[in-house]
């Protein structure tokens, strides 16, 4: 089983959370704003700290909730059953 990663700050991958984080900062950053998006190491560096610091959040929040993640699976007839997954988190 795959664990959700959040991600480091020297290295943002894109499959992390932090990283699609970013992706979508830079994309909306450009559809948004008039000015270039700062991109000096320092700029990248803060941003980068932010969003690893808000992807391990989320990854930690729903690591110590994860019993109360349930999901409805829709069987054929349109009722559904509850069920429970084994949820993984990497945030460290």
């Amino acid at each position: 089983m795959a664990k959700l990663q959040a991600g480091t700050v020297s290295n943002l991958k894109t499959d992390s959370l932090a990283g699609a984080i970013d992706a979508e900062f830079v994309s909306l950053w450009n559809s948004y704003k008039d000015i270039d998006l700062p991109n000096d190491t320092q700029a990248k560096e803060d941003r980068r700290l932010m969003f690893v610091a808000i992807a391990r959040g989320v990854l930690s929040y729903l690591d110590d909730h994860r019993s109360d993640i349930g999901t409805t699976e829709e069987q054929a007839n349109g009722v559904g059953s509850e069920h429970d997954h084994d949820l993984q988190f990497e945030w460290e």
